[in-house]
């Protein structure tokens, strides 16, 4: 009888440690997917300054190239 406590004592035990594992598990998971949210909107920010510096390059070569066509 002594030995099957001593099992169900380290079952239980064992269930605890899984339980334990899967919620810190799924923090480490929420907080990656909370940083990998926050990257996403930083590259959406630095792909729409570049896009936005583009245009201006392009613009400024175009306002350069008509007043070079005007001398």
């Amino acid at each position: 009888m002594q030995g099957k406590k001593q099992i169900n004592k380290q079952a239980d035990n064992m269930g605890n440690i899984h339980h334990k594992v899967n919620d810190i598990t799924d923090d480490y998971v929420h907080v990656l997917l909370s940083i990998t949210n926050e990257m996403a909107e930083i590259i959406n920010i630095v792909k729409g300054s570049a896009e936005q510096t583009s245009l201006l390059s392009l613009n400024a070569a175009m306002e350069a190239q008509r007043w070079g066509s005007m001398d």
